[in-house]
């Protein structure tokens, strides 16, 4: 009996390729869940970064935030904030400035994924509003907790 080789049969090969691809059918989607929450975690921990910068200038500014383009400063509100960021632009390319753009956002090379809220509203029974370019005051709005300032942008039309 020396010189026999033992080797697998194409069944038990079969059964053991098939056992892997099971178990592969079932790590996959719970490897994607686990990447698109952790990315949600960067997203909600950017956006909070954000605005506690947006809280740090109000308090520099006489509790003025930004609105629209910059609030008529002629800088956009993301270039405001880098101050209270502790941020720093090369010739002024936000790409590097990780904070403003969340991971899941579909555009990869957009800088900037967020936008700030540029819309007022006359009383609660408005549905039109109205556009705000102009730094508003922190105490202007009434129902802070109920307002979004700063958001997610679209993507498209």
């Amino acid at each position: 009996m020396i010189g026999i080789k033992r080797a697998f049969s194409l069944v038990e090969l079969l059964v053991v390729i098939s056992i892997i691809a099971l178990l592969m059918a079932v790590i996959v989607p719970a490897l994607r869940r686990a990447r698109d929450q952790a990315r949600e975690v960067v997203c909600k921990s950017n956006l909070r970064q954000v605005g506690l910068a947006a809280n740090m200038y109000a308090e520099e500014w006489e509790q003025f935030i930004p609105r629209g383009l910059g609030g008529g400063t002629g800088r956009a509100w993301y270039q405001l904030f880098m101050p209270c960021l502790s941020l720093k632009v090369a010739d002024g390319d936000y790409r590097s400035v990780d904070i403003y753009r969340c991971p899941s956002y579909p555009d990869k090379n957009q800088t900037v994924c967020f936008v700030v809220n540029g819309w007022g509203f006359n009383d609660r029974s408005d549905d039109v509003g109205f556009e705000v370019l102009e730094p508003t005051r922190l105490t202007d709005c009434t129902r802070r907790a109920e307002t979004i300032y700063l958001a997610d942008n679209e993507d498209g039309q």
